[in-house]
């Protein structure tokens, strides 16, 4: 029989030559089933409870995620079995008390699946303490999505700085926070609330040069603003 044909299993031929390494690989056999955390990809972005995408930036509930774990698993000869996907799962999101951070996951992204150790069924339906809905343990039907640990150079992002903040999204938009005000693409609103245009013009105190007429009496056009006047 090729070895294509033959089943081969995960025990070498020392496993069984003393009780001590019987019994060491029932232990890591048992261990293999266990799912902690590991490396999954994003294959069904966000939906609801009742299996409608979830728009990205939407002010609602935490919804669900598909996922597909990237480490494979392997047989006996050492031939990758990925696993399938997994269904349902609850993602993570920055918040407390009524406010949040929305960040929700979208297709591809690749994140951390954390599963933990009892049924969550149940308290995932109710949203209140409850006894596990059945007695699986360590199950990744249980896992909940934390993201991103690979992610490629971000388009637009929120970073603290040492001092202040900076805010850019993917047209190019800048804010940032300083100890002299907030810069919007340029512009200063100063702590008291002034603004003063990228180019220097305070707009609650700037004068403007202006023509006069032969008489004086007729109104004429005026430049621009000067800076810092």
């Amino acid at each position: 029989m090729s070895e294509d044909q033959a089943y081969k299993g995960n025990a070498s031929s020392g496993n069984g030559g003393n009780d001590f390494n019987a019994l060491d690989f029932m232990i890591q056999q048992a261990l293999v089933a266990l799912s902690t955390a590991t490396y999954v990809q994003i294959v069904t972005a966000p939906y609801d409870a009742s299996g409608a995408a979830i728009e990205a930036g939407t002010a609602g509930p935490i919804g669900f995620v598909d996922v597909q774990p990237l480490v494979n698993q392997l047989d006996g000869y050492g031939k990758a079995v990925p696993h399938g996907t997994v269904y349902r799962l609850k993602y993570h999101r920055y918040g407390s008390g009524s406010g949040a951070f929305i960040a929700d996951p979208v297709k591809d992204d690749i994140g951390i699946m954390v599963v933990s150790d009892r049924d969550l069924s149940v308290v995932k339906s109710t949203e209140k303490q409850g006894n596990p809905g059945s007695r699986r343990k360590f199950d990744k039907a249980d896992g909940t999505y934390f993201g991103c640990p690979i992610q490629g150079t971000p388009s637009q992002f929120f970073a603290w700085l040492s001092e202040g903040f900076k805010l850019v999204d993917a047209f190019g938009n800048t804010i940032i926070g300083t100890s002299n005000g907030v810069e919007i693409n340029g512009a200063l609103i100063d702590q008291n609330g002034d603004v003063i245009t990228k180019k220097g013009v305070d707009l609650d105190n700037h004068t403007h040069n202006q023509g006069v007429d032969s008489h004086g009496d007729t109104e004429q056009p005026t430049d621009p603003p000067n800076t810092g006047s």
